[in-house]
């Protein structure tokens, strides 16, 4: 099926809503959905809910709260505790799960305060072939996701962004801070916030798409492959390494294979 085909069936199927609550994160796939519902039913009819989450980079919020604007929609900054909860805190490795219950449990709580019986995601219909743990916890809340419903792929949504003028068309794939920190290693707030530190110095360096994991004393960076020609700079390099020991990072590595965008 065209993509313009399943977005007919998308408008069709957000129509039957009527009114919605949308999970928003301010990335590619929630981004398209909020904007489509927001025209379609009206922005009265349809409410942003963001979890603001120690594990979301506080330039990913800002950016979130300027999509939302731009769409036209009403959005609600949504508290999360997932960090006080000592099973996520442990970070083993159903974490993910975790994470997305308490999170998605907590907009769904806020959804019906606000009156909406209908609380959407932005899943995709490419998200059915990947592991993502965190789709359990969206079916056991009763959540709905429409792109995957309608089989809107990622480049499908990527090229519907495009032609809708969303900022968001090439945005990179952005995981949460969490997913940086290996299964096992306690999950605290002054950790993520190091981790968030360290990726923000690395873009104002000139990379465009990346991960740091953290592993203690040591920083793993893995980079998208245009990437590489920064490291090129032996002044850029000196700098890199002596900014993230600074930040506490005895030992900084990179990985060659590289980062693949989502």
């Amino acid at each position: 099926m065209r993509a313009d085909n399943k977005l007919r069936k998308l408008e069709t199927l957000l129509a039957e809503f009527k009114r919605a609550a949308i999970c928003f994160s301010g990335g590619v796939d929630s981004c398209l959905l909020l904007k489509i519902a927001t025209d379609l039913l009206g922005s009265e009819n349809v409410t942003a809910l963001l979890a603001d989450t120690p594990s979301l980079p506080r330039s990913e919020l800002d950016s979130a709260r300027k999509l939302a604007a731009l769409c036209g929609a009403q959005l609600v900054e949504v508290q999360t505790c997932e960090i006080d909860d000592p099973a996520y805190v442990a970070n083993p490795h159903n974490r993910c799960y975790i994470c997305k219950k308490i999170i998605f449990g907590r907009l769904r709580s806020e959804a019906r305060i606000r009156g909406h019986d209908i609380l959407l995601d932005g899943s995709n219909y490419d998200d059915l072939n990947e592991e993502r743990p965190g789709r359990r916890a969206v079916a056991e809340l009763g959540i709905q996701s429409p792109l995957e419903h309608v089989r809107l792929t990622k480049a499908e949504i990527r090229s519907l962004s495009h032609s809708l003028g969303l900022p968001t068309a090439d945005k990179p794939a952005l995981a949460c801070l969490a997913t940086r920190i290996p299964t096992g290693h306690c999950i605290t707030r002054d950790l993520l916030a190091r981790i968030e530190l360290a990726e923000q110095f690395l873009r104002d360096a000139g990379f465009k798409q990346l991960r740091l994991r953290d592993y203690g004393d040591r920083a793993h960076l893995e980079l998208a492959q245009d990437d590489f020609n920064v490291l090129q700079n032996a002044a850029v390099r000196a700098r890199i390494v002596a900014s993230l020991k600074k930040m506490g990072y005895a030992k900084v590595f990179l990985d060659l294979d590289p980062l693949m965008r989502g």
